[in-house]
């Protein structure tokens, strides 16, 4: 993670800032600092680095490694007329690296996510006297930013080090013994460091070394930071209060949002058993052989599951009894892929085969043509819904999105593209279709389906949201130009994302290697779904919606909107396992088995959780209820956490998953929130609001 030059990871070379306050007219969804007038605060403060040293790595020690720090200064001003929010000047041709500008950006969008301000009514500028690279000074920058909002000067004897990421949780850096070192013996007395890292490696010796004793021996002391209010508050000695929260229990689903779910996942459970009833006399007609065995006792546990989800139903859990019974679906069609296909190639029967894959591409298919019209006829009229819509829409995209991929496969190999589309076809030889092309056009189309009927249960809840909500009536559908704007704002969101993703995770992939930036790309798209999930969302969007004749103008925006609400969730996974947490991964499946940084990890669901409480209770204020939506990823999320945790002693991987996946839908109930709360007030302050 070293920077440019002789300067490591995130930092700077004599970094100079400015930030200027802004009036009021900045707000977006509302500020919570006092900001009246426009007023000129600069925020003076030190950032930490550490020097790689002329004696070179050897074995991963840089023997002559020290930490050092530099000055920042920030500076703000209005952006009354809408122009770039960040510049950057440089005074060495190449001064600024992709990775600093990453970091800015963020910085920007973290702390206007706290102090619920629009950041682009913002304009940093940002100038660097020398070469600078590196995220780790991301954190820092962004309490700088709310500092100076805020009109609170910087603490003098206090200085700190740590990523930012998207979720406001302060991430690792490289170096942390060396830059308190550094900090110490220059008279700092309080220094920050990102959780989980109080014990370090040194990269001078390459041993643990326990900074928090280090510092107390030079008469300071560390700070752990968890997320950027206790960044702010090491940085200025104040405290951010703490907003208003819901309990858990108030966040308990509403009893009929229950029964609905209740009934999409019966209804999804009684299509698995119909098929395979029919497939009963198909594997009572195969032979005991091993491979047979093994699917047929698949078969039977497939038919418990089925059984087990029926028994959730009722026991007041309906969320995980959709979920259940949606990954029961897509069970049954791997199983019966992978039955079909041993036929195929062991007793010749590929008809069987082709039939199967030419099936399963009519029903996805036909899913979509029966659900894209119910869709496109809800019109989303209050702020409230356009959570529930954005929902809907990505059930909607992840499908096209699972027909792109497995129709790429297709025209990636011959044998399967014939087996597929014409009846009658026979490969030349069992080995003709690769079994990793089938179970990639397979799998692309049963995610497919899966969304869809996520999708499916989702629009069935709103709908009874919609017959239990007369305040409707009469009520004019939400402007276009309110959805394009904030379609837009997310948009620039997801961007920065992915930017980040390129700065943390591409540009380190590239270092000694002869490797395109694109080519890296495709290789972290073809490990990781939720990379390919982050890029290809982010992408459709922009192809479904230049076609005027599928979506009319509204619906366009909030396919727009979907598109990166989804790009940004995905993007925001792929930066937290693969960097902030330390994730191991096998490269060949893309899963994760472990997490390095267990302290950031745990940092990470309790803040989510805390988050997600925290703008339900704005919404019950606002709208004297909080989007189903949102509770329905909180309840998800919630006892998503608690399997793993359960599992922690038993299977670690397991539960490392579980939590992961608790972490992401946490994570979609604050975003969707926040969503509908940003509707409202961009409607109060439309020129034509209803």
């Amino acid at each position: 993670m070293g920077g440019m030059q002789t300067v490591g990871c995130g930092v700077l070379r004599h970094v100079r800032f400015s930030i200027l306050v802004l009036a009021s007219t900045w707000l977006w969804v509302g500020c919570s600092a006092a900001i009246h007038e426009t007023t000129a605060t600069e925020v003076a403060t030190q950032f930490l680095f550490f020097k790689k040293g002329e004696d070179g790595n050897k074995d991963g020690v840089l023997s002559g490694a020290e930490g050092g720090m530099g000055d920042l200064w920030v500076e703000v001003a209005g952006n009354p007329g809408g122009r770039a929010p960040v510049r950057f000047a440089e005074t060495v041709s190449g001064g600024v690296g992709d990775g600093w500008r990453a970091a800015v950006w963020m910085a920007l969008l973290s702390a206007s996510a706290v102090l619920d301000v629009d950041p682009f009514s913002l304009r940093v500028s940002v100038e660097a006297d020398d070469a600078v690279d590196g995220p780790s000074a991301g954190a820092l920058t962004t309490v700088a930013i709310m500092a100076a909002v805020r009109k609170e000067p910087f603490l003098p004897n206090a200085v700190m080090t740590g990523t930012v990421n998207p979720d406001l949780t302060i991430g690792p850096v490289g170096g942390i013994p060396e830059k308190v070192l550094a900090a110490a013996k220059a008279g700092k007395r309080r220094i920050g460091i990102p959780v989980g890292q109080n014990r370090a490696l040194s990269l001078r010796t390459g041993r643990v070394v326990d900074v928090v004793a280090l510092a107390q021996k030079h008469r300071a002391k560390v700070f752990i930071l968890r997320d950027v209010t206790d960044a702010y508050e090491a940085m200025t000695g104040v405290r951010i209060a703490v907003p208003k929260v819901l309990t858990p229990a108030q966040m308990a689903l509403p009893d009929w949002l229950g029964t609905v779910f209740d009934e999409e996942a019966g209804r999804i459970l009684d299509q698995v058993a119909d098929a395979q009833r029919d497939l009963r006399e198909l594997f009572a007609r195969v032979p005991n052989t091993d491979g047979y065995s093994r699917l047929k006792a698949a078969r039977a546990r497939l038919l418990q599951d089925i059984g087990n989800v029926r028994k959730l139903i009722g026991k007041k859990d309906p969320v995980s009894a959709v979920y259940r019974a949606t990954g029961v679906h897509h069970s049954h069609f791997r199983l019966t892929t992978s039955m079909l296909l041993q036929m195929g190639r062991d007793l010749g029967r590929w008809e069987y085969v082709g039939k199967l894959l030419r099936n399963l591409r009519m029903t996805v298919a036909a899913t979509l043509e029966s659900t894209v019209p119910e869709w496109q006829a809800y019109v989303a009229q209050d702020p409230i819904e356009v959570p529930y819509v954005v929902d809907t829409f990505e059930a909607l995209l992840h499908a096209i999105r699972g027909m792109h991929d497995a129709r790429r496969v297709l025209s990636q190999h011959t044998a399967l593209r014939r087996l597929v589309q014409e009846e009658g076809y026979v490969p030349p030889n069992a080995r003709a279709v690769k079994t990793e092309a089938l179970w990639d056009f397979t799998r692309n189309l049963i995610d497919g389906q899966s969304n869809l009927l996520l999708g499916r249960a989702y629009f069935a809840v709103g709908q009874a949201w919609l017959r239990r909500n007369p305040r409707r009536a009469g009520s004019k559908r939400i402007p276009r130009d309110v959805v394009r704007d904030l379609a837009t704002q997310y948009q620039r969101v997801a961007d920065a994302n992915l930017q980040y993703v390129d700065a943390l995770l591409i540009k380190s992939a590239l270092r000694g290697s002869r490797m395109s930036r694109e080519r890296a790309r495709m290789n972290l798209m073809n490990k990781d779904d939720d990379y390919r999930q982050a890029v290809m969302n982010r992408r459709i969007p922009e192809l479904m919606t230049a076609n005027k004749k599928v979506f009319s103008a509204d619906e366009q925006a909030f396919v727009l909107m979907s598109g990166a609400v989804s790009s940004y969730f995905s993007s925001a996974t792929v930066i937290s396992k693969r960097y902030s947490l330390g994730a191991e991964i096998d490269e060949r499946t893309g899963a994760v088995t472990n997490v390095k940084h267990r302290a950031a990890f745990e940092s990470m669901l309790e803040l989510a959780d805390r988050q997600a409480r925290q703008v339900a209770a704005q919404c019950m204020d606002l709208f004297g209820e909080v989007p189903f939506t949102a509770l329905i990823e909180y309840d998800y999320g919630r006892r998503l956490d608690a399997q793993g945790r359960a599992l922690r002693a038993r299977d670690k991987t397991a539960s490392v998953q579980l939590r992961l996946q608790a972490l992401s839908h946490l994570w979609r109930s604050y975003t969707l929130g926040r969503l509908a709360i940003a509707t409202h007030r961009r409607l109060a302050n439309s020129a034509n609001p209803y």
